[in-house]
């Protein structure tokens, strides 16, 4: 079971790291569109770290 105090959402987690290095990191945003066609052309392996980091971080499908 994770308690709900533990969980951060992606931004809070890059503002921890930032706090924590003392720097700002550059964030690009990638259009779903564009992560898909990546996906569509992506050799095996490559395709399914992309499938999964659709799945994740656009679409927020994670377990519960």
């Amino acid at each position: 079971m994770r308690l709900l105090a533990n969980m951060v959402s992606h931004n809070e987690l890059i503002a921890m790291w930032e706090r924590k290095t003392g720097r700002t990191f550059q964030i690009e945003r990638v259009p779903e569109a564009d992560l898909l066609k990546l996906i569509n052309e992506a050799a095996f392996p490559l395709n399914i770290l992309l499938s999964l980091s659709l799945s994740v971080l656009v679409r927020g499908d994670v377990p519960s």
